[in-house]
């Protein structure tokens, strides 16, 4: 398993580096992926349009959005920044006809989103943002623009999720 995590490192780096330098089809291409199956794979993982309307208003969901291309910000030029930002919440707002107030930075890192893209985000009407920075929600320091989160799936344990939830991840995984 350690050399699989240290194998998936080693390709999100290089495709990282490779996107705002190639566009997506020269990216499947060097990936030996077609649109149709990027497609038929996007699909399998992503909440359809008709299930985003019906967890509008549900009370433990709040839908934000995670830009247009999921490409990592940082690395983007600020007028493409504010496309993605914007368009991905305009077509959300369109279609589910509210007000899209929460983001998902792509990838979430440090190395893909920072203070600029933060300042951005509020510029284009967004009042948070969530990283994959690591932290709690405390203090009179919050930013809300640079929340933590943490991947979920079927790898998080009942107790790893339990030091997450009560804010001493970092101890136990340190400790």
């Amino acid at each position: 398993m350690d050399e699989k995590k240290q194998a998936w490192w080693k390709i999100r780096s290089s495709f990282l580096e490779w996107e705002g330098k190639l566009n997506r089809s020269e990216i499947l291409q060097l990936l030996a992926i077609d649109e149709q199956w990027n497609n038929l794979f996007t699909r399998s993982v992503a909440i359809p349009e008709f299930r985003l309307a019906e967890l509008k208003n549900h009370r433990l969901f709040k839908i934000g959005s995670h830009t247009v291309n999921h490409l990592p910000l940082k690395k983007l030029p600020e007028e493409q920044v504010r496309f993605e930002l914007q368009e991905s919440k305009r077509y959300l707002e369109n279609l589910m006809d509210c007000e899209v107030r929460h983001l998902a930075y792509p990838y979430g890192s440090p190395n893909e989103c920072g203070e600029r893209e933060y300042k951005i985000a509020k510029e284009c009407g967004y009042l948070s943002g969530v990283t994959f920075n690591p932290g709690n929600i405390t203090g009179n320091n919050l930013n809300s623009f640079a929340l933590p989160r943490f991947a979920g799936g079927e790898e998080v344990k009942s107790e790893k999720l339990n030091h997450i939830l009560n804010g001493i991840k970092h101890f136990a995984d340190h400790y």
